[in-house]
């Protein structure tokens, strides 16, 4: 997207941002699903998605996406177990993974247990390079990536200050 295609848009409560996104959501899979088969969709970790994930799982909008079509792929995670309160993927599990029709093999999770931090970016980059049969300096092509803001500015673990900031080279990092 360029810089003369940015909108921004402002929304007077959660209730309604969460409406909107989720109206966005459902707009992006159908469009992409009807484009090339599938929607692929990075999801944001934290707090502030949570509302837009129980939405979507529920009876009102969970029929208008099909699901079998979805690919979920992890955003950010915390270096804890999946079952750790402080897990994304817990998160997403408890809130939409659980409850709706998505095949298994389509939920790509970043897998934080059992390894060093490093050795579980590497794990989920060779994840994303598989799945997307990247060649060396190719990025993945998502049909959407949701992301939050931390009360600090942080994004997607991507931390003010962090030497993360500055990479060029690898995919996934750990901080």
């Amino acid at each position: 997207m360029n810089q003369s295609n940015l909108q921004v848009l402002e929304f007077s409560t959660t209730t309604t941002l969460t409406q909107a996104a989720a109206t966005e959501v459902v707009q992006r899979a159908k469009a992409a699903i009807a484009d090339h088969g599938t929607f692929l969709i990075a999801l944001a970790g934290g707090s502030t998605p949570k509302s837009l994930y129980t939405l979507l799982k529920s009876e009102a909008w969970s029929h208008h996406i099909l699901w079998s079509k979805v690919h979920l792929f992890g955003g950010d995670e915390r270096h804890v177990p999946p079952d750790h309160p402080d897990s994304n993927y817990r998160m997403v599990q408890e809130s939409l993974i659980s409850k709706v029709p998505i095949p298994p093999e389509n939920v790509h999770q970043i897998k934080a247990e059992g390894a060093n931090a490093e050795q579980v970016a590497i794990n989920y980059e060779q994840t994303l390079q598989r799945f997307f049969e990247l060649s060396k300096g190719e990025l993945p092509k998502f049909d959407l990536i949701l992301l939050g803001m931390g009360a600090d500015g942080h994004t997607s673990s991507l931390f003010p200050g962090t030497d993360a900031l500055h990479e060029q080279q690898r995919l996934v990092r750990s901080n």
